[in-house]
């Protein structure tokens, strides 16, 4: 089998996010973490709404309902840098609790919350890491080295 790709297709794709990276202090990826990608990668499910002309897309990242509980609560522990301050944080977040008390799922951000920096979340190289997180989730590829 060959090897996946995990970088954007086009040359200019690859150009834009290689300039962004070098312009900030550091880039993190839950990529880089290939061991525990791929375990996840059969739990992630990702949808994306606003492609339209005029408009960005913007993509949900979530671990799916049928995760074994161990391997959730490991996802929800586990920490990375913020791919846009370099803090560390959860990128694997449970949602707020329901009326009943029950924690309707686990999502993916590889920004800080917003309670601690809004502007994380909107910076070039967030979109990056989305769109690359939604494009392997789409394929089912997985990591490679």
């Amino acid at each position: 089998m060959g090897k996946s790709r995990l970088l954007p297709r086009s040359s200019k794709e690859t150009n834009r996010r290689n300039n962004m990276i070098k312009n900030e202090k550091a880039y993190d990826s839950l990529l880089n973490y290939r061991d525990f990608f791929n375990v996840l990668l059969p739990y992630l499910h990702c949808t994306s709404r606003g492609s339209g002309v005029g408009s960005r897309a913007t993509y949900r990242i979530e671990l799916k309902t049928t995760i074994p509980p161990e391997l959730a609560q490991r996802a929800i522990a586990f920490t990375m840098s913020c791919v846009a301050c370099v803090n560390r944080i959860n990128p694997l977040r449970s949602r707020e609790k329901n009326l009943r008390g029950k924690s309707v799922g686990v999502y993916y951000s590889a920004t800080c919350p917003t309670a601690i920096s809004n502007r994380c979340c909107r910076t070039k190289l967030a979109t990056a890491e989305f769109e690359l997180i939604a494009r392997v989730v789409h394929s089912g590829a997985g990591c490679t080295t």
